[in-house]
């Protein structure tokens, strides 16, 4: 996977072949060969892939991440928000889960749970440096959607048959 990681990915996929190879149904490996689908955007291959290591790993976390990643790529929203959620659940220090998480309930039209996750984001306190972007994101994001909401609000409250209509100045 560091080759992989690295960037190096034509060396990294002919490692994680000849690990299949000389070991078949190595996770590491089937994880690496998976991601590289990911990357090709052959999302309905890495999907299933996905689905098939978490069946067989004993440590699901980073597997549970792609999956969610691929689910959103896919458009599978629901599927998403599920996935991002057990994730949560299980490691509810990953701010990066509870982050997918609410942009998969954005994107699934859950505004009001997007709304409670994002903010949710604000107290979890983690040494984790790789959380800071992700908290950064969820700030962001939740200042949209309250600018959204409040949008929303706004035009509800303007008489039927008015939007659009410029407003009377002065004497007219």
């Amino acid at each position: 996977l560091e080759m992989y990681q690295k960037g190096e990915k034509g060396r990294a996929e002919i490692v994680f072949t000849q690990v299949l190879q000389s070991s078949p149904g190595h996770v590491g490996a089937e994880f690496g060969i998976a991601n590289l689908l990911f990357d090709r955007g052959k999302l309905t291959e890495a999907l299933a892939a996905y689905q098939s290591l978490l069946e067989r790993t004993a440590e699901p976390l980073p597997i549970s991440l792609r999956l969610g990643d691929t689910q959103l790529a896919l458009k599978l929203y629901e599927d998403a928000v599920v996935t991002f959620r057990r994730v949560g659940e299980q490691a509810p220090h990953v701010v990066q889960a509870r982050y997918k998480e609410g942009i998969a309930l954005i994107a699934a039209r859950h505004l009001t749970q997007a709304e409670t996750v994002l903010a949710a984001i604000q107290d979890i306190h983690t040494d984790d440096p790789a959380a800071i972007p992700y908290t950064q994101l969820a700030s962001v994001a939740l200042e949209r959607l309250r600018q959204h909401n409040a949008a929303l609000a706004a035009d509800e409250q303007v008489p039927q048959g008015m939007m659009g209509l410029p407003r009377k100045r002065g004497g007219e």
